[in-house]
């Protein structure tokens, strides 16, 4: 339950706004409600149009009145506005989506999307292309996307099947319950905690960060997959487990892990495990 209550408070831990295109993975509707919320308030406070596919259920209404958001009255007011999927996704592309509501003095724009949603209508071909689209349209326009997947495995669900093409199509930032994951090339960084509703992201995330280091060629022992552990203030036997299983294969073809900056109770809890005794595991 306390995650649900920080992501009330913002989307990312530090209270920052987050990265102009960003994946969040929530396991319940509330917490994507939440989320949800907090992003698409924040914009309609700095006067921008915000777009939701395909509507919002009774829980994001809700969300958005506790924090003195009307939706039917921004939704009036053009300020807020919910399209179905040909009308999200135009045949022209994303731009003829946000570039109409720019020039009609805007200050911004921030979109929301499903990715579940997305996939079924798009297919995964399209889904990479318009998530490529979208991702430059926030690098060159006043424009943000909140993407979100459900993936659910707190209760012994498998994760999303969708999980890994989602870790794939987003840029360096991915968020999930109370974490938030930024990769770069080699590096994978983890601010924030990571329990049973997060883990399923943070193996995903390492197996592919695994897979794009060692795209040039058999890893090298000199070229260690780091981990940064640095902002990371919580971890558990799910988290422990994540570390291990989504860095097996980079290890299984001769890569090494460099765990770094752990401190108190993370430091604790990998040194208690005995993670970072192995040969192909160090913990610095």
């Amino acid at each position: 339950m306390t995650h649900i209550l920080r992501l009330m408070s913002g989307l990312a831990p530090s209270g920052r706004e987050p990265a102009g295109h960003v994946g969040l993975v929530y396991p319940t509707a509330r917490v994507r409600d939440d989320a949800v919320a907090a992003f698409a308030a924040a914009g309609l406070q700095l006067g921008e149009h915000v777009v939701v596919l395909a509507g919002w259920s009774r829980g994001l209404e809700s969300a958005l009145a506790q924090r003195g958001v009307d939706s039917r009255r921004s939704a009036e007011d053009g300020y807020l506005t919910a399209l179905d999927a040909p009308d999200f996704y135009p045949a022209k592309g994303q731009a003829a989506l946000v570039d109409p509501l720019l020039a009609s003095g805007r200050h911004g724009v921030r979109l929301v999307n499903s990715a579940e949603e997305a996939l079924a209508y798009l297919g995964e071909s399209g889904f990479h292309r318009v998530e490529q689209e979208m991702d430059d349209l926030c690098k060159t326009r006043p424009v943000m996307l909140l993407c979100h997947l459900h993936s659910e495995t707190a209760r012994g669900e498998r994760p999303s099947p969708a999980l890994d093409t989602f870790v794939e199509t987003h840029g360096p930032e991915l968020r999930g319950p109370w974490l938030t994951v930024h990769r770069t090339a080699g590096v994978v960084r983890l601010h924030g905690e990571v329990d049973v509703d997060s883990a399923d992201l943070v193996e995903t995330v390492l197996a592919r960060a695994g897979e794009d280091h060692g795209a040039a060629g058999a890893p090298s022992h000199a070229a260690a997959l780091v981990i940064d552990l640095s902002d990371l203030d919580f971890l558990d036997v799910a988290g422990y487990r994540a570390l291990q299983r989504g860095t097996e294969r980079w290890r299984g073809r001769g890569g090494t892990v460099l765990l770094t900056g752990a401190g108190g109770l993370v430091r604790r809890v990998l040194e208690l495990v005995g993670l970072g005794e192995d040969g192909d595991v160090r913990l610095a």
